[in-house]
């Protein structure tokens, strides 16, 4: 590559002014490398930056993770499943009343109408402690939960909690109760295990039911 060629394709990147280079590339290229840069930058100043040695260097960084509606779309799907499971009232899930849910789920739209809702919430046996840090699970696991006893069925979902990580959960509101009818075990939850499964070629952990307390 010429000169005029790295200029090119600078230019291309939208790169209009440069303040500072940086050259990283193998060491039996190095040199061809810094000569190209020179002749392009004649009046540049070069700097050589200390050598990393070898094996494992520790440096500071920050991961950054956006998502979709799909996501919200699946976890959505994931609490109406767990709450058509295990609700006593018998509903299939086909019911008007969880028609916009359903439609979020196929179809995505305003997840706000259906996620961190206001209302009653529940008390987990981990997280921040008031004495200062923070209580964790020793086995990795998913936490669900459904309250049903507001007319409103919304459920509490907290996936990937473990040693050291406490994620934020998430309450999906699913729709409107309008049946009076009121039934016993209306506030449930379940912690579902994994990573642990002694001897089985089909199942990765267990469920365990959980004793869920409820906060006004």
């Amino acid at each position: 590559m010429q000169p005029e060629h790295l200029k090119d394709r600078v230019e291309k990147c939208g790169i209009i002014k440069i303040n500072k280079l940086w050259l990283h590339c193998d060491t039996q290229m190095f040199s061809e490398f810094q000569q190209l840069l020179m002749k392009t930058w004649p009046k540049s100043e070069r700097h050589e930056l200390p050598e990393t040695k070898e094996g494992l260097t520790q440096i500071s960084g920050c991961i950054t993770f956006k998502v979709n509606d799909h996501y919200f779309r699946s976890l959505a799907k994931i609490a109406f499943h767990h709450y058509l499971t295990h609700s006593r009232r018998g509903f299939r899930g086909d019911e008007q009343c969880f028609e916009p849910i359903r439609d979020f789920i196929m179809n995505g739209g305003n997840k706000e109408a259906f996620f961190n809702q206001s209302g009653p919430k529940f008390a987990m046996p981990f997280g921040e402690i008031p004495t200062g840090g923070v209580l964790t699970p020793k086995q990795w696991c998913h936490v669900m939960a459904a309250n049903e006893t507001d007319k409103v069925a919304v459920v509490y979902l907290q996936l990937f909690v473990g040693d050291g990580c406490i994620p934020k959960p998430h309450y999906i509101q699913l729709g409107n109760i309008h049946s009076k009818i009121i039934v016993p075990n209306s506030t449930w939850g379940h912690v579902y295990l994994y990573d642990e499964s002694p001897g089985s070629d089909r199942y990765a952990g267990q469920v365990e039911q959980a004793q869920i307390t409820r906060i006004r």
